[in-house]
């Protein structure tokens, strides 16, 4: 897996986009940083790791490849130590990768784990220094919607103003953002419902709830990305799970007999599934420690209804190998 954060290059007075990628494999244990690095980023490795371990994080016994995309352009400076160490976090499924999404990120890191201000990000100017422009610019774009700094940065913003220009530019971003792709999902969904009309009998019911199936989840995931809260982004996986689960269920009436038990059941189990890892993830995000609980609960709900569809798979059997068949799924999915 590789996570990915976003952070900036100095050029001058200019802000250029930095594409943090960090990648753990196996091999060699160690960290290294290629992407021309200068030496104070060579020396993140030293301090991420202490700060890593300073938080209750330990290094993997794996290798860290951490790639600063564009590889040809020089990097320099502290603020590279705290993307760095994010996307390590993600890469090693300490944070979700996802949250991390649309942020551009900047701070050095002491060795017990707190982030120190770094020259360049703000100015204490009426004049925004070039991360604060870097960030307004692509707020409207849609590539970024926070800058993340130490506190000591913050301070010296560009003031009220500047504060409440960016806020607003934000907002509007967003809720222009949402409402191209509510009707982006309309318009897709209509292209989509069309094609359906060459086809007949269940093909086209497939064809058409495949359509419908899409909208909902375009529209939901437009809803998350505007909302950015948890809930909305459970809401969203739910309606993935919705849409799949209803498209699996009118692919099963092709089959017959014991077949379409299966199928019915296996969509059954994916549709578990998929509810148990949206629970789990959303509960990761509003309460950490109860993270582990939810885990068990979705392991266990899906360890049920996967063994449901393996017995159904049994049910083709007769004599001991359908109680050999039994035992196994049994054993397999723990009941």
């Amino acid at each position: 897996m590789v996570a990915r954060v976003r952070t900036v290059a100095f050029q001058g007075i200019e802000a250029v986009p930095v594409d943090v990628q960090v990648m753990v494999a196996p091999g060699k244990v160690g960290m290294s940083i290629v992407g021309l690095p200068d030496k104070a980023v060579a020396e993140s490795r030293e301090r991420v790791q202490a700060a890593l371990h300073a938080s209750g994080l330990s290094m993997p016994a794996r290798k860290v490849t951490v790639n600063l995309a564009p590889a040809d352009l020089p990097k320099e400076g502290s603020h590279y130590d705290l993307p760095i160490a994010l996307g390590l976090m993600a890469a090693l499924g300490a944070v979700p990768a996802d949250a991390l999404e649309g942020y551009v990120v900047l701070g050095e890191l002491s060795l017990d784990g707190t982030i120190t201000a770094v020259a360049g990000v703000f100015t204490r100017s009426k004049c925004p220094s070039a991360p604060v422009d870097y960030c307004r610019q692509n707020l409207a774009a849609g590539k970024a919607r926070v800058l993340v700094v130490n506190s000591g940065n913050a301070n010296a913003f560009t003031g009220r103003k500047g504060r409440e220009s960016t806020a607003l530019t934000a907002d509007a971003a967003a809720k222009d953002r949402y409402e191209a792709a509510q009707k982006s999902a309309e318009a897709d969904y209509k292209a989509a419902s069309a094609r359906c009309d060459d086809l007949k009998d269940n093909a086209k019911k497939v064809c058409v709830e495949t359509a419908k199936g899409n909208e909902k989840v375009a529209k939901a995931n437009a809803e998350a990305d505007y909302k950015q809260t948890p809930k909305a982004r459970y809401d969203a996986a739910v309606a993935k799970a919705d849409a799949d689960y209803s498209v699996a269920k009118l692919r099963c009436d092709d089959k017959k007999g014991n077949d379409k038990d299966v199928c019915v059941k296996d969509a059954d189990a994916a549709k578990t599934k998929a509810y148990g890892d949206a629970k789990v993830m959303r509960t990761s995000r509003e309460s950490s420690k109860d993270t582990v609980a939810a885990r068990h609960d979705a392991n266990a709900d899906a360890n049920k209804a996967q063994y449901k569809a393996a017995v159904e798979r049994c049910d083709s059997m007769t004599g001991d190998s359908k109680d050999a068949c039994v035992a196994d799924a049994k054993a397999r999915f723990h009941q």
